[in-house]
């Protein structure tokens, strides 16, 4: 293992655990659901949350937040080249006026199925160290960066999630641009907190997968 979390209320197994074991993908449909459920609750502010009022007063402030010291770090741990660094940088100073929420809503902050426990036959979220609030499209972008190549469970996910979502999640360039940062954010996770830690997910790939997306405008999976 490489983390560890006490939870005094509940007891169950991980999705990541559990698909080691057997099919997971009824169950990662729930987990769908349950974020569409999570994402029910309104807040106000955006970013990291004091009681339910997130620090910022606009959405993209949040967003951006060290964005420039991520891809620094990036660059030097030769994650991204320095053309693609400028590429990104490019990028999300062109579409800055996409990042707007006007309704925020309770996010998970880290959606993964290593955070995806089934307790009782149900799906319960754990690990809220990172919950902010903001546009609920980005939980679910960040939940696809790690799932994007599994179509049974990302078929599985969005369909869970918009049985209760009041409106479909769009594979638009506001996705793209979240599916982006997501990436960006768990490379700088994996890289800093544990190095040594195996073999790293291709996440020069997955940056090139969105970066991809938004310049040919083919949005869809």
């Amino acid at each position: 293992p490489f983390d560890f979390e006490i939870t005094d209320f509940i007891t169950g197994q991980s999705l990541y655990d559990l698909s080691a074991k057997e099919n997971i993908t009824p169950y990662v449909q729930a987990l769908g659901t349950t974020l569409a459920q999570i994402h029910a609750t309104t807040t106000s502010g955006f970013g990291r949350l004091a009681g339910n009022r997130g620090a910022y007063s606009q959405w993209s402030d949040y967003f951006f937040t060290n964005l420039t010291p991520h891809l620094s770090f990036l660059l030097d741990a030769n994650v991204v080249n320095p053309p693609t660094h400028k590429l990104i940088t490019r990028i999300f100073t062109q579409h800055r006026h996409l990042i707007v929420c006007p309704s925020p809503r309770l996010l998970h902050g880290d959606v993964a199925n290593h955070n995806a426990i089934l307790s009782s036959n149900q799906i319960v979220l754990i690990d809220w160290e990172d919950a902010i609030s903001g546009d609920p499209l980005y939980d679910v972008a960040f939940y696809v960066t790690g799932v994007y190549l599994n179509r049974p469970w990302l078929k599985a996910f969005l369909a869970g999630y918009q049985q209760v979502a009041p409106a479909p999640v769009k594979f638009n360039l506001l996705f793209w641009l979240y599916f982006l940062r997501a990436a960006l954010v768990k490379a700088i996770i994996r890289y800093r907190t544990t190095p040594s830690r195996g073999p790293l997910p291709d996440y020069a790939g997955r940056i090139a997968f969105a970066i991809d997306k938004i310049h040919t405008g083919v949005y869809t999976l």
